[in-house]
Order: structure tokens, then sequence, then C-alpha cells
């Protein structure tokens, strides 16, 4: 057995929660890392300074539209 600290509201809400679903609030943490630690833990996808590269300096404005742009850009090419 070991002692753990948790937000109190938090840890209201939960037992609330475990209430409901028929279970107590330590079945319910217990349960949930279990499952945790069941499943593999996502893998960090690195991404290669020259695709981190590609998405800067396009000069667009902080407002741009793509999909207005695209909507554009189809008016003049099917004009």
């Amino acid at each position: 057995m070991a002692t753990i600290h948790i937000d109190q509201e938090l840890l209201e809400q939960a037992t609330q929660r475990a209430e409901s679903e028929g279970l107590n609030i330590n079945d319910m943490i217990e349960n949930y890392i279990r499952n945790l630690l069941r499943s593999p833990a996502p893998q960090k996808i690195r991404i290669s300074p020259f695709v981190e590269e590609l998405g800067e300096d396009l000069g667009l404005p902080v407002d741009f539209d793509e999909r207005e742009a695209y909507r554009e850009h189809l008016k003049k090419k099917h004009k």
C-alpha cells in the first residue's frame, strides 16, 4: 500500500465516477494504471530539420484562410 497526493476536487470527482461504475477509487486507479502499462508507450516522431524548415517563412498573414484561397484558385482555374 502506498500514499499518493492528488487534488481534492479531482479525487472527489474520481470517487463519484468510480462509485457510479460500482468500483471504489483504489480499484479504479489500479485498473487504469494496469491498462496504461499494458499499452505500448507512444513513440515520439522525430521531425527532420528539413521538414521543420518547410513551414517557416511562408510570408502568410496570421489570418490566412487556406480554404478561401483554394476556392479562389479553383474559380480562376475553371473560368
